[in-house]
């Protein structure tokens, strides 16, 4: 009798532990969403004009300060070890864990967050494709298009078009797009330029407004013909988009 109850129990206690997490993800969510209001409105709308995308963290920071930590989704509050990856400094996190980012001058900062930035919102020194670039609030279709998110690594720039290929493994989330991971019971949560807060698939980011110029019916969406066998076989289980 006492194993049937468990069998029963445990998994029910399990779903209810799971969906604890993701309220107070989508929560810490919305609070992003005040710190980054409370920025533009500072700064004339405007999100970080020239200067490097990632420097967010530290930017944000005295808007943060009235909020409790913001920094790390329940499901993935575990740190990584720090270590180097490529050409950047820091270590990339995954469906459960943080990434770390050495900072460095002048103070040598070190971040901890399982959340990142689509870097697109931003407006670089370097004016590389600055057609792309959102800048604003302002956008129409702002309800499609991503802010802040459950991610693997600081920032996603690397979705400049629908062809961006989609991780082999799960166990590999280095490659992007890095909110491409089953964190919430088959994807992420996610903060869009309306300033809204709900749950994307992990299909469901090839379907995004990332950018200008971004193609949301592109080669990995229903609409561009992607076949359920074209997913590796980590994501067929999910749901298309």
């Amino acid at each position: 009798m006492i194993a049937m109850l468990m069998a029963i129990l445990v998994p029910a206690l399990r779903r209810a532990r799971n969906q604890a997490r993701t309220v107070v993800c989508q929560s810490n969510l919305r609070q992003w969403g005040l710190v980054f209001k409370t920025y533009t409105d500072d700064y004339d709308g405007r999100f970080f004009d020239n200067t490097p995308r990632y420097e967010y963290f530290r930017i944000t920071k005295p808007y943060r300060c009235e909020y409790s930590d913001l920094t790390a989704c329940p499901t993935a509050a575990r740190v990584e070890p720090f270590g180097p990856h490529g050409e950047e400094r820091g270590g990339w996190g995954n469906t459960f864990s943080m990434w770390e980012r050495d900072y460095g001058w002048p103070d040598y900062e070190v971040a901890h967050m399982s959340y990142g930035l689509n870097g697109w919102v931003a407006y670089p020194k370097l004016l590389v494709l600055q057609e792309n670039y959102l800048r604003t609030w302002d956008f129409p279709g702002a309800a499609n298009v991503p802010l802040f998110f459950d991610s693997v690594w600081v920032e996603e720039m690397r979705m400049f078009d629908n062809t961006q290929e989609p991780p082999a493994s799960e166990a590999l989330p280095t490659e992007s797009p890095v909110c491409c991971i089953d964190r919430h019971a088959g994807g992420v949560n996610m903060l869009f330029l309306d300033a809204s807060v709900r749950k994307v698939g992990v299909k469901e980011p090839w379907t995004l407004k990332w950018h200008r110029q971004f193609e949301t019916a592109g080669a990995w969406t229903r609409a561009g013909g992607v076949q359920p066998a074209d997913w590796p076989e980590w994501m067929r289980k999910f749901k298309d988009y």
